[in-house]
């Protein structure tokens, strides 16, 4: 059983777009963070909602945006077991908000839990997809996977496509990460896909005084769960967040 619960924002702006996320809180952070990451997109992006795929977990107080509510926790990829199921929570989140902006016709960008982007850097995911003539652009991570899954722009004409692309992949997220699935259907796609140029993602460290820049929890080699308490005092500092 799936239960949708909806307070939806209207764009105004030429481009239209549904942004989608996955939440699962392990405690008071996960909560809190969660206004942090909800004020930071509405104070960059416009879209036409925001669409929240709820891993079985309590609702934040206060929390906005058109829900999504799972009977079940979809898990981390690190802690499925069953090998028979092929989707793990971060996909799951990703499908069914992409299944969104399919059903509305309009583009999708997937911006993760741990996710912060600044400035206007929808307009430059935009003007670089036309720039380039690409249809999907992906987050790049200086590590063996090659792909970095925080910030992801999907042209509406493309939303069907890939999806079914990705459900064509018989093998569990156990068996093969999602990472790799993303960059498998890339590589099929070469003149229709291809990375963003903005931001650091989990890469450190980060420039706050560049226009436009995205950023996730630190990555390989600190490989911490969250990005830290002493970068997000810094982005305050800044007037950023």
């Amino acid at each position: 059983m799936i239960k949708i619960e909806t307070d939806s924002n209207t764009a105004t702006e030429a481009e239209k777009y549904i942004i989608g996320t996955g939440f699962y809180s392990s405690g008071e952070f996960d909560d809190s963070f969660f206004s942090i990451w909800y004020k930071n997109t509405y104070k960059y992006a416009n879209p036409e909602e925001v669409v929240v795929v709820n891993s079985n977990c309590k609702k934040p107080e206060g929390a906005k945006g058109t829900w999504i509510n799972l009977n079940r926790n979809p898990q981390h990829v690190r802690d499925m077991r069953d090998q028979s199921i092929s989707f793990g929570g971060w996909s799951i989140s990703f499908i069914a908000s992409a299944t969104v902006a399919l059903a509305n016709n309009v583009d999708f960008i997937y911006k993760e839990q741990d996710c912060l982007a600044f400035g206007n850097w929808v307009h430059e995911i935009y003007r670089q997809a036309k720039e380039e003539n690409l249809k999907m652009l992906v987050g790049v991570k200086n590590n063996p996977q090659k792909v970095e899954q925080s910030l992801i722009y999907v042209r509406k004409d493309f939303v069907q496509r890939f999806l079914s692309e990705l459900y064509g992949i018989d093998r569990s997220d156990i068996n093969m990460r999602p990472e790799y699935k993303f960059l498998s259907i890339m590589e099929r796609f070469p003149d229709s896909t291809g990375f963003l140029k903005i931001g650091t993602g989990c890469n450190r460290p980060f420039d706050v005084n560049k226009e436009t820049f995205y950023i996730q929890r630190p990555g390989i080699p600190n490989d911490l769960p969250r990005i830290p308490d002493y970068e997000l005092q810094l982005l305050k500092s800044k007037g950023l967040i």
